[in-house]
């Protein structure tokens, strides 16, 4: 029985320390002004570090680019 509760926190601190792991990529967010996607509008940056850049508008028509590794 200790070893199965021994199991058990060894799993939930697992699913935790994945749980917190940052991201794997940096990633370039183009928002359009429709879904035609000829005008750009707005970008956001996410950083490997989770920083953020946003500037102009966010819109419903995007596309994530994937930029590299972390």
């Amino acid at each position: 029985m200790k070893l199965n509760k021994q199991l058990l926190v060894a799993a939930a601190l697992l699913v935790s320390a994945l749980s917190y792991a940052g991201p794997t990529h940096s990633t370039m967010t183009i928002y359009y002004s429709d879904a035609s996607h000829t005008v750009a509008v707005g970008e956001k940056f996410f950083s490997c570090n989770a920083q953020t850049y946003l500037d102009g508008e966010v819109t419903p028509y995007y596309v994530i680019h994937i930029g590299g590794k972390c």
